[in-house]
């Protein structure tokens, strides 16, 4: 029993900060589905672990059943690995891979791969759990590029993605995103923190 109590400790103590969050998406009234994020962060190895997994509904000529599997990991303070796989009505839509190679990332996006050249410190998922104080530019897992971040108010920011000329806000609160609004070439959206 001692040693179970002494491993237990021991394992809690190497976590730094373990948080899980729930958003709501949303289109006007309407109820989308939810994202569910969970966020590790261990002490003993400087490591950062995010889980985003997303079910979202909604009707677009026909009812379409998105679905998304986002895992990150962030070591010393860079993007060490990131995996974004998309189903759409249950079938793989999309693959996104990035993996740090020494001092240069591969990025491979549906049997594609290309070089990414730039540490990167800050990625979407982050968008979650840690506001983007002083960030001007993010990594985006999903798309493999870099987004611009344009700070607009008192814990409010844009987002822009220059490939599209999308725009979207995101609001925090104590370094915690309350709310986004996400602008897609195929409808906007918010994710409400419930």
């Amino acid at each position: 029993m001692k040693k179970l109590l002494f491993f237990s400790f021991l394992a809690f103590s190497c976590i730094l900060n373990a948080q899980t969050l729930t958003y709501e998406v949303v289109t006007g009234k309407n109820y989308l589905g939810e994202i569910i994020v969970m966020h590790i962060e261990s002490k003993e190895n400087q490591t950062l672990k995010i889980n985003a997994v997303g079910n979202i509904s909604f009707h677009l000529f026909k009812l379409i059943n998105l679905n998304y599997e986002l895992n990150t990991v962030f070591k010393a303070g860079e993007l060490y690995y990131s995996s974004v796989i998309i189903y759409i009505n249950g079938k793989e839509h999309s693959r996104t891979m990035t993996e740090q190679k020494g001092e240069h990332y591969t990025i491979s996006k549906d049997a594609k791969s290309t070089l990414y050249l730039k540490n990167i410190i800050y990625s979407g998922s982050l968008l979650y759990f840690k506001e983007p104080v002083g960030i001007l530019k993010i990594f985006s897992e999903f798309d493999g590029f870099e987004k611009q971040v344009k700070k607009s108010g008192v814990h409010h920011y844009q987002v822009i993605n220059a490939k599209n000329g999308q725009i979207s806000e995101y609001y925090y609160n104590e370094g915690i995103l309350q709310e986004a609004i996400i602008h897609h070439p195929l409808m906007s959206f918010k994710i409400i923190l419930k």
